[in-house]
């Protein structure tokens, strides 16, 4: 007589993958925080995108980042020209084509309106500038 065992019966555990779900919640839940959304890979047009934006609201062009009411404030635009500049004389040879006219062309359009905004300016007041004189306030060209 051979007696037949029965098969032991497969239980299968579903609950692990409620838990696992639970945990990925949480873990996204903790990681992501409002005021602090996740953020593009950095690159160099990344980098001179923010630089120029920032000129721009230093221009009076753009609206302040901070909220307040927009103004020209001509020695930060001038700094961030020539930041600019900078990122353009040390990196010359390096990039690749649309970098490289990217950066050119950002430059280009920042410094005419700098002058733009320079002569809209009120010619009485020191401003900004601390009253220099055109050849101290120059801004940089290659």
């Amino acid at each position: 007589m051979s007696e037949q065992k029965p098969e032991p019966q497969k239980r299968v555990d579903e609950s692990w993958k409620a838990r696992v779900e639970e945990e990925k919640r949480q873990q996204q839940s903790s990681a992501a925080v409002p005021d602090d959304p996740p953020l593009p890979a950095p690159t160099f047009l990344l980098h001179v995108s923010g630089l120029v934006a920032q000129c721009w609201a230093a221009l009076g062009l753009a609206p302040d980042p901070t909220g307040g009411p927009s103004r020209f404030r001509p020695n930060l635009a001038r700094h961030l020209i020539d930041t600019l500049a900078m990122l353009e004389a040390k990196t010359r040879g390096n990039l690749e084509p649309a970098e490289s006219q990217t950066l050119q062309e950002a430059l280009h359009q920042l410094r005419l309106a700098f002058l733009q905004q320079q002569k809209a300016a009120p010619a009485g007041g020191k401003g900004e500038s601390g009253g220099k004189t055109a050849a101290e306030r120059k801004i940089l060209t290659p």
